[in-house]
């Protein structure tokens, strides 16, 4: 799977420093994010939710704004809009549902389709 940063990266990985501005193209291996074959994280780990995103699709950029938008809105969410969310067969797909006493995003929704995440936001938006 290809990933690009949608925030810069600047870390300290196993291979030494790296500084990644946004929009540089990376690679998922074996659920590893490398960049120029280094191993830099985990893809299911809250850095790569956080730095990088998925782009095989060409909708990166969006992805990123749109994730970023919903995880915001997600903590600021008052009880009507989390009744809606809770509603929607689609926010409940892509919940952790190990964690049904906050609402926490699983890895899938890092990953979906920007179809999925226009929906969920719209979702959300029922309940505003």
């Amino acid at each position: 799977m290809k990933y690009m940063v949608s925030k810069r990266f600047r870390e300290t990985v196993e291979s030494g420093s790296v500084n990644l501005p946004y929009g540089t193209e990376c690679e998922s291996r074996n659920g590893r994010i490398y960049c120029g074959g280094r191993f830099l994280v985990r893809e299911k780990s809250r850095k790569a939710h956080t730095n990088f995103v998925r782009n095989d699709d060409g909708n990166g950029a969006e992805r990123a704004k749109l994730t970023q938008r919903i995880e915001r809105e997600t903590g600021q969410a008052d009880a009507e809009t989390l009744r809606h969310m809770e509603d929607s067969a689609l926010c409940q797909a892509y919940r952790k549902q190990e964690h049904q006493d906050v609402w926490l995003w699983s890895h899938e929704f890092y990953i979906a389709p920007v179809e999925d995440l226009r929906d969920i936001e719209a979702a959300m938006k029922k309940g505003a």
